[in-house]
């Protein structure tokens, strides 16, 4: 994904766009707007969700706003430029994506080269039709990736009330009760609190929480070992620090359990008892 101060050059995205011939826009400002604009959904999305789901919601932003709305290939430009990851399942094509609370799903998706112009032009057809002629399944997809994307921008949206009612004194069940989010001004739940606290210490617009630590719990990782903890945490859906502190539970589990089979291999068999013994009905013999 190129770093935001990239997507603000509207030169190299003109030069960008006119290189890939194939593919037209209508003008500079549309393909700059749709650009800015499906970087910041991305940049919400914590979910790989149907990308005819996005340029929907592009669409409908664009027109809420009076702003022309896009076509497919300058939707497709833009998703290029930003340098998206785009892959298949089946007959379902997913956009991953980007926000830090971004957990995988769907690994198996088959990835799309969107380097290729080929490739560009038909994923631009494929948006084309029509959601009413696409199968149930791909409509429910569509659909619920839709429910998600707005609730995602619903949340964002109200993060300077959040702040605003948390600095004047307001509790997390106050709160809950006083705000209120989207068209249908629905309640907030705890879940989506505390996705909008996330969101608000990522901007500053909210302090992290204080963390008591022990000031020598400092430690340092060689470079491989980094690298390795990277890989995990990407492969686990997790940062690097929740990744490491898991690798160590596991760790400490395995020599736990160790300790316990190992003590009962080597404890010697106990020796046949002698004395008196009983028969099946009871009686003592010997």
């Amino acid at each position: 994904m190129r770093p935001v101060t990239e997507l603000q050059n509207a030169q190299a995205l003109l030069q960008f766009a006119n290189s890939k011939r194939l593919l037209r826009f209508a003008s500079g400002q549309t393909l700059a707007d749709t650009t800015a604009l499906l970087y910041k959904i991305v940049r919400l999305s914590d979910k790989n969700l149907a990308i005819k789901a996005y340029l929907d919601l592009v669409r409908e932003i664009q027109a809420n706003e009076g702003h022309p709305q896009c076509f497919e290939d300058e939707f497709v430009l833009a998703v290029a430029y930003i340098d998206l990851e785009v892959g298949k399942l089946g007959a379902i094509t997913y956009l991953k994506g980007e926000s830090p609370d971004y957990k995988e799903t769907k690994r198996h998706r088959h990835l799309l080269d969107t380097t290729d112009e080929n490739v560009l032009k038909n994923l631009s057809a494929g948006l084309t039709r029509p959601n009413e002629e696409r199968g149930s399944v791909e409509i429910g997809m569509i659909d619920s990736g839709h429910k998600r994307l707005a609730k995602m921008i619903d949340l964002h949206n109200a993060i300077p009330e959040v702040v605003k009612l948390a600095d004047a004194g307001m509790t997390k069940i106050e709160l809950l009760r006083e705000v209120k989010i989207g068209l249908r001004r629905e309640k907030l739940t705890l879940t989506d609190y505390d996705v909008i606290c996330r969101m608000a210490r990522r901007e500053k617009a909210m302090p992290f929480k204080n963390r008591k630590r022990d000031p020598a719990n400092s430690y340092e990782l060689r470079t491989d070992n980094h690298e390795r903890v990277k890989e995990i945490a990407g492969n686990l859906g997790m940062t690097p620090r929740r990744a490491l502190n898991k690798i160590l539970d596991d760790h400490f589990d395995m020599i736990a359990a160790r300790k316990i089979f190992g003590s009962r291999a080597e404890s010697p068999a106990k020796p046949p008892q002698k004395g008196v013994q009983k028969d099946a009905k009871g009686n003592k013999n010997g």
